[in-house]
């Protein structure tokens, strides 16, 4: 899955039973608040 509006890919996705989990790939200069939708 790729999601790449400001560089940033999804590398995984997984669900759980009332949240999910995503694992990322992104720059060292993006602070991890920009990346929360």
């Amino acid at each position: 899955m790729r999601y790449t509006k400001s560089n940033i890919i999804i590398k995984y996705m997984e669900t759980d039973k009332d949240h999910i989990h995503y694992m990322i790939e992104t720059e060292p200069t993006i602070s991890i608040s920009k990346v929360v939708i």
